[in-house]
């Protein structure tokens, strides 16, 4: 059982798509974060954001989703991207076609350069997470929000056994995150 004035965030990440919503645990509203430059409760803000994630040449993070796929335009159009920038788009998808699996699975980015699906997932993860944190800590002003009250959970569906365990095991790398697989 999840104690009183506790936050519930559900991260649903997609092959396609990813986004969060959350719940106080003493209020049946939920909240769903809305993404891109309509975003703020604007008419056509998105419910889910791309899941692609942009990466430096030393594989740091530099942007996820709708800013992600912006910038790899405006980077492949100043011929910037090839070299200096790692694009992965729908890697999700791309571990379900590996007829290997393994916890040190490589996905390719835009180049055909492989990197660690879980460094991928991650990176990602972490990011959705902090865009979470942020909205809680700006949209909660009753009480204050601590990661120790915040319970974390993210989808997978339950026929995905397999890759359920690549991101419990990339959930571990973003700190406070528990990682439940439903079967």
């Amino acid at each position: 059982m999840i104690p009183e004035n506790r936050v519930v965030v559900a991260i649903d990440f997609g092959t396609t798509y990813s986004s969060f919503a959350y719940a106080l645990t003493k209020s049946s509203e939920i909240v769903f974060q809305k993404w891109g430059h309509m975003a703020a409760d604007k008419v056509g803000a998105s419910l889910k954001t791309p899941t692609t994630l942009l990466l430096d040449d030393k594989n740091n993070f530099v942007a996820f989703g709708f800013d992600a796929e912006q910038r790899y335009k405006e980077f492949e159009k100043d011929k910037l991207l090839d070299g200096y920038f790692r694009f992965f788009k729908n890697f999700k998808m791309s571990i379900h076609r590996k007829k290997m699996f393994e916890r040190s699975i490589e996905i390719e980015d835009h180049l055909g350069k492989p990197l660690e699906f879980i460094d991928v997932y991650s990176k990602s993860l972490s990011y959705i997470k902090g865009v979470a944190l942020k909205k809680l800590e700006s949209a909660i002003t009753d009480h204050s929000i601590t990661e120790e009250s915040i319970h974390w959970i993210i989808t997978v569906p339950s026929i995905y056994d397999k890759f359920a365990c690549l991101v419990g095991v990339a959930a571990k790398k973003v700190k406070q995150i528990l990682f439940y697989v439903e079967c």
